[in-house]
C-alpha cells in the first residue's frame, strides 16, 4: 500500500492547528510531539495537556483512570484509580517475584537509580515492612550529669509509634521521666498509655516498675510497682519496649 506523506519544510515545524489553536497536533524539528485538545477515545490527553487519562466511557470522565497534575499543574502529581468497585495496582506479569518500594524524597530521574528514601517495601510473600528503624537519645533531666546509658530506637505505622528506650544514670532524686519521646502524645482525657518494662534497677536493686505516657506531653512517667520513689543516689536504669498513638505527624 502506498503512503501519502505531509512535510514541512526543511528546518520548520509542522502544525495541524484548528481555527483558534485549541485543538492543535504539532511535530516538531527536534522530533517530538505535542498535542493540545483532547483525543475522542477511549485513551485520552487533558485539554490543558497536565493529565493523560484513561477512560471507562469515551463520552465523558467519569471512573477514569488518571495520572496528572492538580490545580492546573502547578500543585500535586496526582494517581486516580477511579472505579467505584476494585482499584487494582500490580507488581509483576509473567514471573514471579514482584514488588513494591515506596521511595520518598527522591531527585532522581524516573531512569536512573532511585536516589531518596526507602519508606516502605510490600514484599511479594505480602508482608509490609520498612528497612530500618528510627535512633533518638532518649532524655531525662533526673540524673546527675549525663547518662551511661542512652538508646532509644523507634518506628511511626500511621499514628501509631513503638519505641524501645534503654536510659540509665546516677539518680538525683526520686522521680524517674523520660522527657523527649519522639512524637507528642495524643491528648485523651483519662487515657495514659502504658509502655512495658522489661527490665528496671534502683540504686543496685532490681525492681519491678511501670509506666504510662502524659497525655498532651511528650513525657514518659516510670513508676515502681511499689509506689515508692526512687532513690536520689545510685544507678537508676530502665529497658522498655512498646506502642502509643501519636497526637500528630
Amino acid at each position: 500500500m502506498a503512503t501519502d506523506t505531509l512535510k514541512s519544510g526543511s528546518g520548520n515545524n509542522l502544525l495541524l492547528s484548528n481555527d483558534d489553536a485549541s485543538a492543535k497536533i504539532e511535530v516538531k524539528e527536534d522530533g517530538t510531539n505535542e498535542i493540545t485538545g483532547s483525543i475522542a477515545s477511549d485513551v485520552v490527553t487533558e485539554s490543558d495537556g497536565y493529565a493523560f487519562k484513561a477512560r471507562w466511557s469515551s463520552s465523558n470522565d467519569n471512573y477514569s483512570a488518571v495520572l496528572g497534575w492538580a490545580d492546573g499543574g502547578s500543585d500535586t502529581a496526582v494517581l486516580q484509580l477511579g472505579n467505584n468497585s476494585i482499584n487494582e495496582i500490580r507488581a509483576g506479569h509473567v514471573g514471579t517475584g514482584g514488588k513494591f518500594n515506596f521511595i520518598v524524597n527522591n531527585q532522581a530521574a524516573w531512569n536512573a537509580t532511585q536516589d531518596g528514601t526507602l519508606a516502605l517495601t510490600m514484599n511479594n510473600d505480602g508482608d509490609i515492612y520498612s528497612t530500618a528503624w528510627n535512633s533518638w537519645t532518649p532524655a531525662t533531666t533526673h540524673f546527675l550529669g549525663s547518662p551511661s546509658t542512652a538508646i532509644g530506637f523507634y518506628k511511626r505505622i500511621g499514628f501509631m509509634v513503638w519505641i524501645y528506650i534503654n536510659l540509665a544514670g546516677t539518680s538525683n532524686d526520686g522521680s524517674f521521666t523520660v522527657n523527649n519521646l519522639p512524637y507528642l502524645i495524643k491528648n485523651q482525657a483519662s487515657v495514659y498509655p502504658s509502655i512495658p518494662v522489661g527490665y528496671a534497677q534502683n540504686a543496685g536493686s532490681f525492681n519491678d516498675a511501670l509506666t504510662y505516657c502524659s497525655p498532651g506531653s511528650y513525657d514518659l512517667q516510670v513508676l515502681k510497682n511499689d509506689n515508692t520513689a526512687w532513690t536520689d543516689y545510685g544507678t537508676k536504669h530502665v529497658q522498655c519496649s512498646g506502642w502509643y498513638e501519636a497526637e500528630s505527624i
